[in-house]
């Protein structure tokens, strides 16, 4: 004869209670936190230090790489490797894996007035001209306005001799001088 019985927290219908249920029930233990929280996002552009990509988040040796501005594609917290990094284009970095959370560092933003290196290329007459005015030699350079959002966000003025850099310049082309 079927029954219908208040077993633990719900109903159990069938033939009874089985004879291996005491009826006690135990709260599950919390997992331990191992791991720390990371301080970078999916998304996030940061500068790569490291020498080192690897596999997989918990792989045990890597191959080599050159450092540079790379984007992070995946986390993987609890991982020995826990950032998955692709190079940015144009950053001169080769990295394409899992890297250490120690080889990363926060980029500095580049602000009106800075410094900067022009690694050379293109230069326009406006932050988002289609054709650009000349491409001149590498050199150093001084921000002098920022438009947000625009194709060429930086307008730089040269400061040596090496470069005549004077107009709007990509993003990938300028690294603030440290």
């Amino acid at each position: 004869m079927r029954c219908k019985r208040k077993m633990n927290d719900g109903y159990t219908y069938g033939f009874g209670r089985p004879k291996y249920d005491t009826g006690v029930t135990s709260t599950p233990a919390e997992p331990a936190q191992t791991s720390t929280p990371l301080k970078y996002k999916i998304g996030s552009v940061v500068n790569f230090t490291g020498s080192v990509h690897y596999v997989s988040a918990n792989a045990a040796s890597g191959s080599g790489c050159v450092p540079g501005k790379v984007k992070i594609t995946a986390v993987y917290a609890s991982g020995k490797h826990p950032y998955h990094v692709i190079a940015e284009a144009g950053s001169g970095s080769t990295a394409y894996g899992w890297v250490d959370a120690d080889k990363m560092s926060p980029i500095e933003e580049i602000k009106v007035g800075d410094t900067v290196i022009f690694k050379g290329g293109p230069h326009y007459a406006s932050s988002n001209a289609a054709e650009s005015t000349g491409s001149p030699n590498p050199g150093t350079a001084t921000v002098t306005m920022i438009a947000k959002g625009a194709k060429h966000p930086y307008h730089v003025i040269h400061t040596d001799k090496q470069s005549a850099v004077y107009g709007w310049v990509d993003a990938a082309l300028v690294e603030k001088v440290q």
